[in-house]
Formats: structure tokens, C-alpha cells, sequence
């Protein structure tokens, strides 16, 4: 079956799909996503192209908060998803790991760099949905 989504809608489902949310689907009979137009994009470029299409742009310099929903210690970056919208990579900072998934955070943004820089971590869990 084929069903056809708006860009920004794909987008997101390959974001979705990559940081292991969609786990539910294969219990639909749903075994894969692919896109003609984006599944042979990295992460980064998906996520670039996500973000474009926000209504809350990215602002350099800028004070924000979000929650991590992506953790790849072996490659040293997670993904922030942000309260305002959009995702975010960054680089995970050293000895921190996994212990931040699910975790509040603020962070600044940095467009000439990787994404965020992450400022603060919270202690409890953030009650928004990515």
C-alpha cells in the first residue's frame, strides 16, 4: 500500500522512524517507510528540511528548551525535540550518554555549528509529545 503525505508530514515520519518511535507500526503489519524524494537523505539533511517547513523558525543565538529523544553514543549526538518545534542535533557532551533521554533541556541555538549546544539538563520528564 502506498498513501501519500504532505512534505512536511514524510519528513516527520522519517525523523520518527529514525529515533525508533515507530515501533508500534510493525504491530499494524507496517514493516518499513520509504520516501522517492527523501529516504536516501542523512538524518541531518532530513531534519534541515523538517525545520524549514516550522512555523517557529530557528533563531541563532537564541535561548530555547526542548527534550532529547535520541540518544547514539557510539557516534557522540542525540536529537532534541524542540518545544517550539523542529529537531535538533547535537553533540552528546563527554561521559554524559543515554542518561539524558527523556530528559528537559535548554540549550542555545547554533546554526554556523552542528544545531545546540545544550546549557542546563532538568530532572524530570518533559510532558509534551514528540
Amino acid at each position: 500500500m502506498t498513501i501519500e503525505l504532505k512534505k512536511k508530514d514524510a519528513l516527520e515520519l522519517l525523523i520518527l522512524n529514525f529515533i525508533g518511535k515507530l515501533n508500534k507500526l510493525n504491530s499494524y503489519g507496517v514493516l518499513d517507510i520509504f520516501s522517492s524524494d527523501y529516504t536516501h537523505m542523512k538524518i541531518d539533511d532530513i531534519l534541515n528540511e523538517y525545520n524549514k517547513l516550522e512555523k517557529n523558525p530557528l533563531i541563532d543565538g537564541k535561548r530555547e528548551e526542548g527534550k532529547i529523544v535520541f540518544i547514539d553514543e557510539n557516534n557522540g549526538y542525540g536529537i532534541i525535540h524542540r518545544k517550539l518545534g523542529g529537531y535538533l542535533k547535537f553533540i552528546l557532551p563527554e561521559g554524559r550518554g543515554a542518561r539524558g533521554l527523556g530528559r528537559k533541556v535548554s540549550f542555545d541555538i547554533e546554526l554556523n555549528k552542528i544545531g545546540a549546544h545544550i546549557i542546563d539538563r532538568g530532572k524530570s520528564q518533559n510532558d509534551w509529545n514528540t
